[in-house]
């Protein structure tokens, strides 16, 4: 049975609808572009330097349009979560306090996406879905997604450089070749675009799946345009770059994802908020004392008497 869409869900597509029709209008009369992502339902990145190569993440396109981003690969499994509120002016440096109203997890976790934006971090029969937001629906995502930023690649599981090479429609692998031998930290950074909205200029007729991704400041960086095999309207565009550390800790795993739309970003005064994890977190114990665990706890054992027997 079909459940009947909220009067704001409604709402949401009509205005959604509208705004991918305005911009087909103002697309007419450019020049033809096919796109060449890799369409595959689970796509997993890896990352090479200095010879060591490493998985670091997983995302997973659902049938629904949802996508999910998994961390099945890193050494330390307790973590803070949070839902981030960041005051000042757009692009101003700020200080981020995950344990201001955060929880714990002893496992890690999922990031989920869902089509109209909700947001969440959770892991099936692990973690409850607590730390939760509504974001940008994903027929109206342009652009900014999700960041991960990581430091001591040590700390994620090894592959050979000859293995985890497959392309299917079911399962994919990328790899990320860093020219820096020994980098600080290594910055994963995803883009979600109707195909139609991709900032290529000049437009060439065939383009993907790898392409260079050129930053504000005209540094180039290789990336990679990924899909789904349900969605063939939107793609994802993923870039990975070597960065400063964040942390003095040697191993280090910081998600940002389910953002405000990028014109409150921009231009509201008011706050803006997202989701975030830091794995591990420092001082576990105190931590879960204080914010609290949100790991599912397992029922406690039932004990009862043998039955006697004749």
């Amino acid at each position: 049975m079909n459940r009947r869409k909220r009067p704001i869900e409604v709402i949401r597509a009509w205005w959604a609808r509208l705004r991918r029709f305005i911009r087909q209008l103002q697309r007419e009369g450019r020049h033809h572009m096919e796109v060449k992502g890799i369409l595959s339902e689970r796509v997993v990145i890896t990352v090479i330097t200095d010879g060591h190569r490493h998985k670091i993440l997983q995302i997973v396109f659902a049938k629904d349009g949802s996508f999910y981003v998994t961390f099945p690969y890193f050494l330390h499994t307790a973590g803070l979560l949070a839902e981030v509120k960041i005051e000042g002016p757009p692009g101003a440096q700020t200080v981020m306090d995950l344990a201001d109203k955060g929880k714990v997890a002893s496992h890690l976790v999922k990031y989920s996406h869902h089509t109209d934006g909700e947001a969440h971090f959770s892991q099936d029969g692990k973690v409850k879905t607590v730390i939760r937001r509504q974001s940008v629906p994903l027929a109206e995502q342009q652009g900014h997604i999700f960041t991960l930023i990581i430091q001591g690649l040590r700390g994620f599981e090894s592959v050979n450089t000859t293995k985890e090479n497959t392309m299917s429609a079911k399962r994919a692998t990328l790899t990320f070749a860093i020219e820096d031998r020994f980098p600080k930290a290594v910055r994963i950074i995803g883009r979600w675009y109707w195909i139609e909205d991709l900032p290529i200029e000049p437009r060439p007729p065939v383009i993907g799946p790898k392409v260079q991704a050129v930053d504000p400041d005209g540094v180039v960086h290789n990336a990679f345009i990924v899909g789904s095999p349900h969605d063939k309207k939107h793609v994802l565009v993923l870039t990975c770059i070597p960065q400063h550390s964040i942390s003095p800790a040697h191993d280090v795993m910081m998600f940002m994802g389910g953002f405000d739309p990028s014109s409150k970003i921009r231009t509201s005064r008011r706050p803006t908020r997202f989701l975030a994890f830091l794995y591990p977190a420092d001082d576990y114990e105190e931590l879960k004392q204080r914010l609290g665990c949100i790991d599912y706890k397992l029922p406690a054992q039932a004990l009862q008497p043998e039955p006697e027997t004749d």
